[in-house]
């Protein structure tokens, strides 16, 4: 029975699939966490046997340029522009990244609704109503089951979909 054969993705050498982390240790000082979960290199764009793709920031080869590109982008910064926080040390090479993390974590550009009876609070204010129906029985559209004997109800349509599938067996 003949064994699989693997292609390195830094240097395109192919090898018996259970030699490959033994190979990208060796000649690339790779250990077997820093491989992708097959170690295989993805053919549809590459230089000649042997080429590499080095980056000029870092000490990352790449087989493909494309995966070269990608990593600058994201590492880097492709132009060399980069996005900084101006209330926590994390940057970017992204602007919307940049507008994600600052929304996220420190509430930029965006509106917390915050609820009167406890400390929940959401950036959407359709949330905080279904919180204070669910936990503070505020008024709003509850969503009930119609099974016979059955006293389901939720403030999520979706819910009520699965409670229906997973207790009446019902799609």
């Amino acid at each position: 029975m003949s064994k699989r054969k693997r292609i390195c993705g830094c240097c395109r050498y192919e090898c018996q699939a259970d030699m490959l982390d033994a190979h990208q240790s060796v000649i690339h000082g790779r250990d077997s966490s820093s491989n992708d979960s097959t170690g295989q290199l993805d053919t549809r764009e590459g230089g000649a046997k042997g080429t590499l793709f080095h980056c000029d920031e870092c000490d990352h080869k790449f087989a493909l340029n494309r995966d070269l590109k990608i990593h600058k982008m994201r590492k880097h910064g492709a132009d060399g522009t980069w996005f900084y926080c101006d209330e926590c040390n994390h940057k970017t090479p992204r602007s919307n990244d940049l507008k994600k993390h600052k929304v996220t974590k420190h509430n930029a550009e965006g509106t917390w609704f915050h609820c009167d009876e406890c400390d929940f609070k959401n950036t959407k204010k359709y949330h905080l109503k279904k919180h204070k129906m669910v936990k503070h029985d505020a008024e709003g559209t509850w969503f009930h089951c119609d099974e016979d004997e059955c006293n389901y109800k939720t403030a999520h349509n979706n819910d009520l979909k699965k409670h229906k599938i997973t207790a009446h067996k019902i799609s």
